[in-house]
């Protein structure tokens, strides 16, 4: 695990397409421009000093699992960035395209992955920025301090945490009729072995999975016996989802907060304020971009096609 956070509220390095501040229908966004700027720190070479492009949104583009794959399609670096209606951010990075698979394809995607998670509930920021009778409040220090306020805001989205692939599995990507998952699979650490396949019967009502009570071992190693389960899962409707210690990422349930003493829990079930898709690109227009990857997915289809 890495944490990291920005102490500055400087320009930020690239252009986000797809969306701005004035983009209500897109309200309210799950990544911020500092959170951006926090995660561009951790993809890969191939992604970074990109611009950040929304491609998929809850709240814009509705709920439906077809119509995110059909927005992210042959996008391959991408994001995928969850908020919780208890205020609990995290997600994903991925380097391989999002598309369905079939039985024989279990899971795809790249050691280039990781998972990530805001360090602060949102709730608990916007409480704390913003509500004059709290005590960590600059505007209660100074009622007119409203600079201090955004700065306290900004440096609190821009603090993460980031679980990079392990390497104790190959499970990175899943992408079945109604699911979408990250992370999964498990591994016997002591003895080195792995196993890939028992984790696809958890799709049917994403299983919930047991935590160790010593907190740890996230950042340490995982002991044997430990139950894994998919970093994080999301059902079909969109609305729900569970996340779990995963082998995959190393990485522990990330709706739990950073420091919280773990406990045996049976629920580890969330529901999805909003969930964003977000790609990279070189361009600096959204018109470049959406032509660029038109003639990829193109040339894609005809490689494909001609190979089949």
């Amino acid at each position: 695990c890495r944490n990291i956070h920005s102490t500055t509220a400087a320009p930020i390095p690239f252009r986000i397409l797809g969306t701005s501040a004035s983009d209500t229908s897109s309200h309210p966004h799950v990544l911020s421009p500092p959170l951006m700027e926090s995660l561009e720190e951790f993809v890969s070479t191939a992604a970074s000093h990109q611009n950040f492009w929304m491609k998929y949104s809850l709240v814009r583009d509705g709920a439906n699992i077809s119509t995110l794959l059909k927005n992210i399609r042959g996008a391959k670096h991408t994001i995928i960035a969850i908020e919780t209606v208890k205020g609990d951010v995290f997600g994903s990075f991925t380097s391989s395209p999002w598309r369905m698979t079939g039985h024989s394809t279990s899971h795809f995607g790249s050691g280039e992955a990781f998972v990530w998670r805001m360090r602060q509930n949102r709730m608990d920021i916007h409480n704390t920025c913003q509500n004059p009778t709290n005590p960590k409040c600059s505007k209660k220090r100074d009622p007119d301090a409203f600079t201090n306020s955004l700065l306290e805001q900004v440096q609190m989205e821009s603090e993460i945490e980031v679980f990079p692939w392990s390497g104790l599995n190959n499970v990175v990507q899943i992408c079945k009729p109604g699911k979408i998952a990250v992370g999964g699979g498990s591994s016997n650490v002591e003895g080195g072995t792995q196993n890939h396949g028992s984790f696809m019967s958890d799709f049917n009502g994403i299983a919930n999975k047991n935590i160790g009570e010593d907190s740890n071992q996230y950042n340490n190693h995982q002991k044997e016996g430990d139950q894994y389960g998919f970093a994080f899962a999301i059902d079909s409707d969109l609305q729900y989802g569970t996340s779990s210690l995963c082998a995959t990422f190393n990485s522990p349930g990330l709706t739990q907060r950073a420091g919280q003493k773990n406990k045996l829990v049976d629920d580890e079930t969330f529901e999805i304020a909003n969930l964003e898709c977000w790609a990279f690109t070189p361009f600096d227009s959204e018109e470049e971009a959406q032509e660029h990857l038109l003639h990829r997915i193109f040339l894609e289809d005809n490689t494909y096609n001609n190979s089949s």
